[in-house]
């Protein structure tokens, strides 16, 4: 709502900010048929954007937050699913840092996605992982952190790579 005063004034509706209307649009896509296969691509296309801003906004308590889930994820190895909660948490944390509001907005978006449709996963896929899968991932996310935590922003985007399963290990 917007209220003018003077002639011709009174309460108006005024127009939402782009975060507001960016939202909006999400909870409309939510309401579409989709997989979670596309949540994960939009949300790996932002990953690069805002895993450089992480790094460039970071501050001591952001730091101290991040090496704070990491040792959440790392307790977390011996079931899946805790794990998955676990890495979302980290993940909106990182995002959290971000100054950029609308890519903050669309990733966390994305990531939330992902974990509603995920919670209705086939639970057999579990079992064709290798069982050093979740320790790997543990590795790449203490690489991704502490590559934000330096501030570097070309170390930060090739662990990111790492972490997107762009580059070999």
């Amino acid at each position: 709502m917007e209220v003018r005063p003077g002639r011709g004034g009174g309460l108006f509706v005024a127009n939402p900010n782009p975060v507001v209307r960016l939202r909006h649009t999400l909870l409309t896509v939510r309401q579409e048929p989709t997989t979670v296969a596309d949540a994960i691509a939009v949300r790996e296309a932002m990953e690069t954007l805002i895993t450089a801003d992480a790094a460039r906004d970071r501050t001591s308590a952001d730091i101290a937050a991040l090496r704070k889930l990491l040792t959440r994820l790392k307790r977390s190895v011996t079931s899946t699913g805790r794990f998955m909660r676990a890495n979302w948490a980290l993940h909106e944390r990182i995002a959290e840092i971000s100054h950029n509001h609308l890519a903050r907005a669309v990733y966390l978006s994305m990531t939330r996605c992902i974990a509603d449709l995920s919670a209705h996963a086939d639970p057999d896929e579990e079992e064709s992982r290798p069982a050093d899968y979740l320790n790997h991932r543990v590795e790449i996310h203490v690489e991704l952190v502490e590559a934000i935590a330096s501030g570097d922003l070309a170390r930060t985007a090739a662990t990111t790579e790492r972490h997107r399963g762009l580059t070999s290990d």
